[in-house]
Formats: structure tokens, sequence, C-alpha cells
């Protein structure tokens, strides 16, 4: 069985085990993602960050889980990955570039309920040791995570992409400035940014959102109807935030964008100039059933320790 092993604080002989792990199924990608995206995945109810003490009393321990990537059937070449959780949503980064349309080659599990298990670092080529909290090397801070770190800017291969409807009239290079000029684009939540240029002769568009179809969304539904941004600015601004929302849910998106004749009073002009987009790359992820080492022991309480 593919398992983990590690040396706790001060040792370099003997190694440790995390108690239990549970795989991530292998995906396979539309698209390329590199090395060091943020994917992510609800463990809701799992209580992976989560352990009982003596009095049976449910407790926190942030320490106490960590993602890696493996190849199963091997205990070698394991490599851990930065990881956090946070309300309910575990984040981890790849470890390498997955390739699109390819299944993975191995794949991430997650060990859990092993006290300070994400306090390890590198000791040598191929062993990892528990340190403190200050020089772990995976005990990532929520505040680090960039959930909306995949990026499509026009004419990008991707699958999620612009598509300008009169690109020859209506749009040059993103910009337009006749009302009434659209576009859509595609992506995945439960995030979003939308990128471009803020002026003194900027207009105003307007923009509504389609979730789609999902095993755990049956319908297509409008979530968000028509809002307006402003793109005015008394100073011109390029490849700002135009627009962004983290928090939608986690489905596939259509966002259908118009320009409009209204604008701010003191603009000079309608041009609407729109350069890319980021979101949060939802591969849909799904977690399996636990595994419990065969070094873990069981107590009176019923409990592992």
């Amino acid at each position: 069985m593919t398992w983990f092993k590690y040396f706790k604080q001060g040792e370099s002989t003997n190694y440790s085990y995390p108690l239990i792990k549970r795989t991530i199924d292998k995906f396979t990608p539309n698209d390329k993602i590199l090395k060091d995206t943020w994917l992510f995945i609800d463990i809701t109810d799992l209580e992976i960050q989560k352990y009982y003490n003596s009095s049976l009393n449910l407790l926190d321990d942030d320490s106490s889980y960590l993602v890696v990537y493996e190849t199963i059937g091997s205990d070698s070449g394991i490599i851990p990955v930065n990881n956090i959780i946070h309300n309910d949503t575990l984040y981890f980064q790849t470890a390498e570039d997955h390739e699109a349309d390819m299944e993975t080659i191995s794949q991430y599990s997650v060990y859990y309920k092993t006290p300070n298990l994400r306090y390890i670092k590198l000791l040598n080529s191929e062993n990892y040791q528990v340190t403190s909290a200050e020089q772990a090397q995976f005990n990532s801070l929520f505040s680090e995570v960039d959930i909306t770190d995949y990026d499509v800017v026009a004419g990008s291969e991707s699958s999620y992409n612009f598509s300008f409807i009169n690109p020859n009239l209506d749009w040059n290079n993103g910009l337009a400035s006749n009302p009434g000029s659209k576009l859509y684009l595609t992506f995945t939540g439960p995030s979003i940014k939308i990128y471009g240029n803020k002026g003194p002769d900027y207009g105003k568009f307007k923009l509504k959102l389609t979730g789609l179809q999902n095993t755990e969304f049956p319908n297509i539904a409008l979530e968000l109807d028509w809002i307006i941004v402003d793109c005015y600015n008394t100073t011109l601004q390029e490849n700002v935030i135009l627009y962004e929302n983290n928090d939608l849910n986690y489905r596939d998106y259509n966002l259908e964008l118009q320009t409009i004749t209204d604008k701010n009073i003191v603009s000079s002009g309608n041009n609407i100039k729109i350069s890319s987009y980021s979101f949060s790359y939802n591969l849909y992820l799904t977690i399996n059933k636990e595994q419990i080492s065969d070094q873990a022991v069981f107590v009176s309480i019923g409990g592992i320790r």
C-alpha cells in the first residue's frame, strides 16, 4: 500500500506514518494546468482537520493534515504540496504541470488526524522531518491562496474563452466604442475577475451570469441578472479589475457582457476595453473513502492515536 512516511522532530532513523488518508480521484483536465496552480475540493463533514480528545470533545488541529502527490503502488517519489483548509474547502497546489486531455500520472492524497503533519520540511533528497510551524515548507495560510489563478486572454486556446460578437465590426482587440457591442465568456465558479481599462473617455457595460448544469445543479439558472459596471476614471488605468465575484456556486457559467449608451456624466466617451479574465479552475475533484494505516493504534475510547 502506498503510504507517506516521515521522521518526527529529532528523529532520523525510525519512520512515522500518518494514521488516515483519503485519495483524490485522478482527473483529466480539458486544459493544461500549470505547476503550483491552486486546486480545491469540498470536504464538508469529513472532519479532516479535527480529532477527538480523551473527553470525546471534537477539537480543531490545523497541523494534522497534509496533501501529497504520489504514485499508486510506490512509496518513493512522494511529493508534499502547499495546502490549507478554509470554510470546509481543502485548497492545494499542483505538484507538476498537468497536460490537457491526459489523465494525471499519479494521484493526490490527503493524510490527516496526525498531529504536526503539516509542520514538515525536506530533510534530504527523499525524507521529510517535523520542524517548527515557522520553518514548515507546506504550512500555507489562506491569504497565500490565489483561487483565481487561471488566466484567459483573447485568443487563448483554453476550453474556457471569450466569444466576441461581430469582432471585426464592434470589437478591436477587446476595445468597443459603440453601445450594444456584445461578448460572452465561460468559466467555472466560485470566483471570477474581469480585467480591462478605466479612463476619462470610458463608458459603462452591463453583465449577467447564467449557471450551467452539473450533477449538483441539474437545471440551468440565471444567478445574476443585469448589473451595471462603470469604467470611468479621471486618469487612464490599464488592465485593472473591472468586475469581481467570489461568491458563486461550484458550477460552470456563461457570462454575457454588453456595452450600453449610458455613461458617467463627466465621461467624454463610451469606450470599453476588456483585456482578460481569471477564475477558479474547477476540476470537480472527488475524494474517496478513508484508508487506515496498519501502524494505527486503537484506544479504549474508540479513536485513533
